[in-house]
């Protein structure tokens, strides 16, 4: 399976010698970006984003090597293509869901900030701060490191 993204990052690296003295994040070569969750600004924040319309498989991958098992982000499958969103690592646990119906999302909050605890294909029955996602819009994923923020956006895309 290939992937193919519509998404592009421009970064600009200001290197001396063997060090890496600072670092901007430009512009995507798409435009600004609307409807940006409340971020904090001492921290590079990255984005994704992708429909949410004829998803046929979602992969979810989640770092079980950290001790609060955050879901680090999602490979949506399309028929014909695919689109990644988060980090995508091949050295994580991976779970599959096929989308029936709306998924839901749990978030949660260490000290340094918001990620994406959970996400199932049927109601939750655990308590948290679940959202309910109809398979309809466009998903934006923003994420650091360790951090992840989600955003849908209902509408015609």
């Amino acid at each position: 399976m290939g992937s193919t993204g519509s998404t592009t990052f421009k970064v600009s690296l200001l290197h001396t010698l063997d060090k890496t003295t600072h670092c901007t994040a430009l512009e995507p070569s798409f435009g600004p970006i609307a409807n940006s969750p409340e971020l904090s600004p001492s921290i590079y924040w990255f984005y994704s984003c992708a429909l949410l319309n004829d998803i046929v498989y979602i992969y979810i991958y989640v770092d079980k090597q950290m001790p609060h098992h955050p879901c680090i982000g999602i490979l949506l499958v399309y028929s014909g293509r695919e689109e990644a969103l988060g980090q995508w690592r091949f050295n994580r646990d991976i779970e599959e869901i096929t989308p029936s119906g709306p998924i839901y999302l749990c978030m949660d909050r260490t000290k340094i900030g918001p990620y994406v605890k959970s996400i199932v294909g049927e109601s939750p029955s655990e308590e948290g701060d679940w959202r309910k996602i109809d398979m309809a819009g466009k998903i934006s994923w923003w994420f650091t490191f360790q951090c992840s923020q989600v955003v849908i956006e209902q509408g015609a895309f």
